[in-house]
């Protein structure tokens, strides 16, 4: 799988994640606080931990709608802190697998 295609999943993740979002703010906001804790508490040093700190600063400080436009961007930055996603937990095993298989066709079709 190329990194294009595993940027277009992440894509495809947080716009369903996006909608949930919309849908039910206080869950998954609340679940993206506790994993973004859990993650900087264990892993001060982690590569990861100035986009995760990016993360709780644009959950803390934007509107639903500014969260939902940077993490659905399709920007170098927004790319990037896809990579670091606080949302694991907001996604059904079924929803990844069928994004994962979704974007993996349309890869196909691409070349």
């Amino acid at each position: 799988m190329t990194h294009e295609t595993l940027d277009q999943i992440q894509l495809a993740q947080h716009k369903l994640i996006a909608k949930k979002l919309q849908e039910n703010p206080e869950a998954i906001l609340a679940l993206a606080r506790r994993n973004l804790q859990r993650y900087i508490g264990r892993r001060r040093s982690a590569p990861a931990t100035s986009l995760w700190r990016e993360w709780l600063a644009l959950l803390e400080q934007n509107s639903i709608d500014r969260i939902v436009a940077v993490m659905t961007a399709k920007t170098e930055k927004a790319a990037e802190l896809r990579q670091a996603s606080p949302f694991a937990g907001a996604l059904s095993a079924e929803e990844i697998a069928r994004t994962v298989q979704r974007e993996k066709e349309r890869a196909r079709t691409r070349c």
